[in-house]
């Protein structure tokens, strides 16, 4: 099933993204000397440092059939994230980035477990979240060095597993992951 996710997902933004092509990730070494995970390329336009990805919430709480951080996206350090999400679940949902004080969400109001950077939609109403069949997009600024989160806003559903993980390092080109 988590295959079928991520293959449609992969169709998806080819289908409806614009981007330069990216080469897989190969082996390079960020700080520290270890090599970089194997992934799957995701969207970069090199033109504004800018890794483009779309989240999918189509049954509880989960972002493209992943949750408790299972799916994990690297991308370079100084790039910046365009995430459109889209809502295909019965609940609202919403996503926002945010730079986590913990090392999970584990508080039913996830602004505890963090500061949240941006997100869909925006202000008081990440709290509320999109409804049903509804979509939005937010961009970041530049991401410095370091381990952030996407999670829902509406109060217990991070909690409840919906949350990924981003990481911002030494990364040649931006892909993801999934697994424990």
């Amino acid at each position: 099933m988590l295959v079928v996710i991520v293959g449609i997902l992969v169709i998806y933004l080819f289908a409806t993204q614009t981007y330069q092509p990216v080469a897989p990730a190969g082996p390079a070494a960020p700080e520290g000397g270890q090599a970089q995970p194997a992934g799957t390329p995701l969207p970069f336009d090199e033109e504004t440092k800018t890794v483009i990805f779309t989240l999918i919430t189509t049954n509880g709480f989960e972002y493209n059939g992943t949750s408790y951080g299972e799916l994990k996206v690297y991308v370079p350090e100084g790039s910046k994230l365009r995430v459109t999400y889209i809502n295909q679940d019965k609940l609202p949902h919403s996503a926002g980035l945010m730079k986590p004080n913990k090392d999970k969400p584990t508080s039913p109001q996830v602004n505890k477990d963090g500061e949240v950077l941006a997100a869909t939609p925006s202000g008081q109403e990440f709290y509320f979240g999109l409804n049903p069949g509804e979509q939005g997009t937010f961009e970041t600024d530049p991401l410095s060095k370091g381990t952030y989160w996407i999670v829902c806003g509406v109060p217990g559903h991070a909690a409840s597993g919906q949350w990924i993980v981003v990481n911002a390092g030494n990364y040649d080109t931006p892909f993801y992951t999934v697994g424990k």
